[in-house]
């Protein structure tokens, strides 16, 4: 924790922001260290990965936060990012709230499902960062029938997971069929939060929510992709629940009912792209990637 602080107070000094006082955020978030520098209404957060392997999320953060203010979703203000040391890290402007996940009741999830909504109809640009995109490229159309495509593909004789006993070749016939009905259904395609929790809004005082942590923003199938994240946390954590998550759905504009044979799809499309992911370049999560996917299978 030590160096975290020396770092804060190194990325506060390059970037002319106070750097006394230091504080410690503590359990807000698993993937990046956080700490506020400065006092009153001179304060900032800086953070940085705590993964030193995690790719630099800062740049793409900044831009999906000023496109979203941009279309009236208050958010945090990124002021900075870059590179210190070899440690990526951001730095925005310190939002005096409490945090929603202490309130209670469907109006936050509602106010997500709004923000979503919008968020989604968000459209790339030349000026997108590259983390934004998944390794398909930046045509979202091209880009989804690719990743669809290349894990058909793997499903025969020869899928090393088959031989690992990660399914049976029933279960694979099965994956083949539900990822083949999944390429014939039409997508809409946009910008999704990658993290719509009320944890991750901030409520100051008298005024509208505020939306932080795009560090899991991308572009993709909307709304599934926020979609999905939620039915992940509700499955695993229980929140939000059932008639959180469809006061959050229905204010995005969506019947959940009508889309949850997609939805459970893409789940499993999802899961079995993040085994084939952790088995190529992150050996330490595949045991868990492989236990997710039997789950869902």
């Amino acid at each position: 924790m030590e160096r975290g602080v020396d770092l804060a107070r190194a990325v506060a000094a390059a970037n002319g922001f106070p750097q006394d006082p230091v504080d410690a955020v503590h359990q807000r978030g698993s993937v990046n260290y956080a700490f506020i520098v400065g006092a009153g209404a001179d304060r900032f957060v800086i953070r940085f990965a705590r993964d030193p392997q995690r790719a630099d999320e800062f740049a793409a953060e900044r831009w999906c936060a000023q496109r979203a203010a941009a279309q009236g979703i208050p958010t945090a203000e990124v002021v900075a990012h870059g590179i210190l040391d070899g440690v990526p890290y951001g730095v925005q402007r310190f939002v005096t709230g409490e945090s929603g996940d202490t309130v209670t009741g469907s109006e936050l999830w509602s106010a997500l499902g709004r923000y979503g909504r919008v968020i989604n109809a968000i459209s790339t640009d030349d000026s997108a960062p590259a983390g934004l995109f998944t390794r398909f490229g930046r045509d979202l159309r091209s880009a989804w029938n690719a990743h669809v495509e290349y894990n058909l593909g793997e499903l025969d004789a020869t899928d090393p997971l088959l031989r690992m006993g990660v399914y049976s070749s029933q279960q694979r016939d099965r994956l083949r069929k539900t990822l083949t009905e999944l390429s014939e259904i039409p997508m809409r395609f946009g910008l999704s939060h990658g993290d719509l929790s009320i944890r991750n809004l901030l409520l100051p005082s008298g005024e509208s929510p505020v939306l932080i942590d795009w560090g899991s923003a991308s572009f993709g199938p909307v709304p599934l992709t926020d979609l999905l994240l939620l039915d992940r946390d509700a499955r695993n954590a229980g929140s939000p629940s059932d008639a959180e998550f469809h006061a959050f759905a229905e204010a995005a504009g969506v019947d959940l009912e009508q889309v949850r044979g997609t939805l459970n799809a893409y789940r499993q499309l999802h899961l079995l792209d993040l085994v084939r992911w952790a088995a190529d370049q992150r050996p330490e999560r595949l045991d868990d990637a492989i236990d997710d996917l039997i789950s869902a299978l």
